[in-house]
């Protein structure tokens, strides 16, 4: 059940199954048993709110989704929530109350290859450096749609001819760089 930690209704085991729609249950990774979560998010916590000095933001916001999703604390929801902190660690990099992106989004346009990014990481032992490079990449592709869609509206108002030929150029720029 969302918002219950993992054990309050009979679940005490460590194991997370595949949800991949259409796709059989799958063991992917065994998390931390219940009678360490305490401890876990402790840990997490204590972490994320006190980064060790000089921690690109960044790569901070990929430990964060990717350290709560291995504890998965709760019997559902942990990738919503760990997406979540993600774009909460983002936010908190950019110092801005605007934001034109979300990495959340971007992996839901992404499911297969963000599961198996993380189940590439979940079994490297401590080594989560494709994970990261992957997020990163993730997250340079939601900065770019959403600068596509930051400038839609202005482009649409104030440029002639075709709005798809101009962004598909514009794509094909950012692409360059």
């Amino acid at each position: 059940m969302p918002g219950f930690w993992k054990g309050s209704h009979g679940f005490t085991g460590g194991v997370s199954s595949s949800k991949r729609p259409g796709s059989p249950q799958k063991i992917h990774f065994e998390a931390p048993p219940r009678v360490r979560l305490g401890q876990e998010i402790h840990d997490f916590l204590t972490w994320f709110n006190h980064p060790p000095e000089g921690m690109d933001e960044l790569i901070r916001s990929g430990i964060a989704h990717f350290w709560f999703v291995t504890i998965h604390p709760f019997e559902d929801g942990n990738g919503r929530l760990a997406r979540t902190i993600g774009d909460l660690a983002l936010a908190q990099a950019d110092r801005s109350h605007l934001r034109f992106y979300s990495v959340s989004g971007q992996i839901m346009r992404n499911k297969e290859t963000y599961y198996d990014a993380l189940e590439g990481a979940q079994h490297g032992g401590l080594d989560i450096t494709d994970f990261l490079a992957w997020f990163l990449d993730e997250l340079l592709q939601a900065m770019r749609s959403g600068l596509l869609e930051a400038y839609r509206v202005p482009l649409e108002r104030h440029l002639p001819g075709n709005l798809d030929d101009i962004i598909a150029t514009l794509k094909r720029g950012m692409d360059r760089s």
